[in-house]
């Protein structure tokens, strides 16, 4: 009974909290994971990526904004990471493009 009670806290601590809820933050601020989990409630990828290149930090950050208005869930953090990683495009959200 032990081993099984140690197993669950273990397994809700390492996978289930860095990801249940909207309001709390991801355990990875990656661009993927970011995109993955916040963007693509409201938006297909196509959408996202077309707008890659197009817009400067400012414009992503008026963006980001006005989606958080709307009602996404991003904290202050992983809106700083988000903006971040549009604006130079970062690797990790090429790859999701392609």
């Amino acid at each position: 009974m032990k081993k099984v009670f140690i197993s669950t806290a273990f397994l809700m601590t390492t996978v289930m909290v860095p990801v249940w809820g909207a309001g709390v933050c991801l355990a990875q601020n990656d661009c993927r994971t970011l995109i993955l989990a916040r963007c693509e409630k409201c938006h297909y990828r196509a959408r996202i990526c077309q707008k890659l290149g197009e817009k400067n930090e400012k414009a992503w950050n008026r963006t980001v904004s006005r989606m958080i208005s709307k009602g996404a869930r991003l904290s202050a953090e992983e809106k700083k990471t988000l903006v971040k990683c549009l604006t130079v495009q970062a690797p990790e959200i090429k790859k999701i493009c392609e």
